[in-house]
């Protein structure tokens, strides 16, 4: 009877360097698709937001929620959890309570490449542009309209919930767009260095670090896009 012969210690080792060559060249492939996959996916979050923040306009006389306020967990089903201390809830964190009713779901504020929340922890990763749309919308005369709503950022991947105008206006709006965070997946520019962002005449697209910059600074004025704010830098 022949006696089978197995393998060698050599065509061993041979199989197991190409399964790690293999291995080396396919997981990055998996892995940019699956960001590309989460940032279609954010596109998509931010498309509802988006949309949500005009059919609130419609109802309300074509005002954006102001955002202020005091919100109870068992008065808004919609509530993202927020920090667990607090409730009721004060301040400009609120702006999803008022979409709640249009979005239908607390996970859409929730980027799919955002980071794991603890419970004291906001549960949404888009930062609201509320310093230069809050209580104006395009095409109306209130509070100046908005003068350019497809070149305006209405909301966006952020590391805070709204972008605020404070102090040194450039330094914090990086700030707030999370470009200090070391966690990647804090940062604004989580999908592969690209924002997501929605504009408010609805449509999204995503731009990169330097252009979600782009007229930030001493240079731009008040109802000039992006941002329509009044520098203070």
């Amino acid at each position: 009877m022949q006696r089978r012969r197995g393998f060698t210690l050599i065509e061993l080792l041979v199989v197991i360097a190409i399964i790690a060559i293999l291995a080396a060249i396919l997981f990055p492939v998996f892995e940019r698709a699956r960001a590309k996959a989460n940032s279609a996916s954010c596109q998509s979050q931010l498309k509802q937001i988006g949309l949500a923040f005009l059919m609130y306009a419609q109802d309300y006389d074509e005002l954006l929620p102001e955002g202020e306020g005091l919100y109870r967990r068992a008065d808004f089903p919609y509530l993202p959890e927020w920090d667990i201390t607090y409730d009721p809830y004060p301040g400009k964190f609120g702006w999803p309570v008022y979409l709640g009713p249009y979005v239908k779901s607390a996970a859409v504020f929730d980027c799919p490449s955002g980071p794991t929340h603890n419970q004291d922890q906001y549960k949404y990763d888009y930062a609201w542009n509320n310093a230069g749309t809050a209580m104006r919308i395009c095409g109306t005369d209130l509070v100046g309209g908005i003068g350019y709503p497809a070149e305006t950022v209405l909301v966006c991947d952020g590391g805070y919930p709204y972008l605020n105008r404070k102090g040194n206006t450039l330094y914090y709006l990086q700030r707030w767009l999370g470009h200090f965070q070391t966690n990647p997946k804090s940062r604004g520019d989580r999908h592969n260095g690209m924002h997501n962002v929605a504009y408010c005449d609805g449509h999204v697209k995503s731009l990169n670090r330097n252009a979600i910059l782009e007229n930030a600074g001493g240079a731009a004025n008040n109802n000039i896009p992006p941002w329509n704010w009044v520098w203070e830098d």
